[in-house]
């Protein structure tokens, strides 16, 4: 019997344990790249100032993506893309001779899952951000959605729309009282004159 309870003590702490953290998922890429200036790339984590970790390393212009699990609450993340260039990693920074710095960083309470999408456009010189916070449940929701089943509902609501009697309630010679010209409407539901 102690040991069936020493057996669900453990389940629930590591249960309880496993609730404490999230998942971080960042993905990142490079656009308008100059030509032979293309970078084995990737991105290095920190966690309030300290390195977190790291993605696998890609060619620039391949979307990478990488999740880090860390704990909840309230933290500064800062993800910096690095460039493998002459044989050594460096920061895409501007203190190393790069146009602009490939830095996201943000604090605030990461209470939840989040995907954040880094898109570097080489020729704006500008680092687009989607951190719109979107959980990764809610993500996952999305790659299952039978989008041919959702287009044939909709072809078959369309279907059902009875054209014939709303062609008629707009004709001259309907019951409608209102036969002024301006007031009529054409098929597709634009107003003529």
């Amino acid at each position: 019997m102690k040991k069936l309870l020493l057996y669900m003590c453990i389940i629930l702490s590591y249960v309880a344990h496993a609730q404490e953290k999230v998942n971080i998922t960042y993905k990142f890429i490079f656009i308008n790249s100059n030509k032979g200036f293309t970078y084995d790339t990737k991105l290095v984590l920190e966690r309030n100032g300290k390195k977190f970790g790291e993605s696998k390393v890609k060619d620039q212009e391949k979307l990478n993506e990488v999740t880090f699990t860390i704990p909840k609450g309230n933290a500064t993340l800062k993800a910096t893309l690095y460039a493998f260039n002459k044989g050594t990693w460096q920061a895409r920074i501007v203190k190393n001779n790069y146009g602009f710095d490939c830095i996201y960083e943000k604090n605030r309470n990461w209470d939840e899952n989040a995907t954040i999408k880094i898109t570097v456009d080489i020729y704006k010189q500008e680092v687009i951000i989607d951190d719109s916070y979107i959980s990764q449940d809610e993500a996952d929701d999305d790659e299952n959605i039978d989008y041919a089943a959702e287009k044939e509902k909709i072809n078959s609501y369309k279907s059902n729309i009875d054209v014939y009697n709303l062609e008629k309630s707009t004709t001259p010679n309907s019951n409608n009282s209102n036969t002024n010209s301006t007031n009529k409407k054409a098929q597709g539901g634009k107003r003529i004159k």
